[in-house]
């Protein structure tokens, strides 16, 4: 670390601006990979799905806060388009939020959660054919998110890295990874 400090810069940092950014919270970026130039994000932005909420998840216009929607922007000719919303079923009332991606870029993972340091993971096919009358159902993963695990990362079909604070660690949430033999 300290040698790369001594090195010149290779990199630099740019906010995307204002068509992206809003007064809320952006977060965890996942770039599409199957379309080259989107990328997905979560954001408590203002008009988010649900209204304004308090902590315990119920309405309330005068204190409450908006809770996190999923978006995705495409880039292109040098700018990023307006966010664009995922479909109500995926948006709930409470925080949804991006994980990322299998491989092949055909089934994306999200969590919900009510801010309260537990999520409940889903998956998602991007079919075409949305059945409201049918609910998304939770995807078996190897970490426990009723138990706080979060963050995940698919490295590939077979190995995961995720953050965890119940599992045995130095303290506070530590990385974990599991791989599928």
């Amino acid at each position: 670390a300290l040698g790369i400090l001594r090195q010149p810069k290779m990199a630099f940092v740019e906010n995307v601006g204002n068509t992206l950014n809003s007064s809320g919270a952006e977060t965890k970026p996942v770039y599409s990979p199957n379309y080259q130039d989107r990328i997905y994000f979560s954001s408590n932005r203002e008009g988010s799905t649900g209204g304004q909420r308090n902590s315990l998840g119920l309405l309330d216009e005068k204190n409450g806060h908006y809770f996190s929607d999923m978006y995705y922007s495409d880039f292109i000719e040098g700018n990023w388009t307006p966010p664009t919303t995922f479909l109500p079923l995926l948006n709930t009332p409470k925080h949804d939020l991006v994980m990322d991606f299998n491989n092949e870029g055909n089934i994306l993972y999200y969590g919900v959660s009510m801010g309260n340091n537990t999520i409940d993971y889903y998956s998602d096919t991007f079919n075409v054919d949305y059945n409201y009358a049918k609910l998304p159902v939770k995807v078996a993963l190897p970490m426990k998110g009723e138990l706080g695990d979060k963050d995940f990362f698919i490295f590939n079909d077979s190995l995961i890295f995720f953050a965890s604070q119940h599992l045995p660690g130095y303290g506070g949430y530590d990385l974990f990874y599991c791989q599928k033999n």
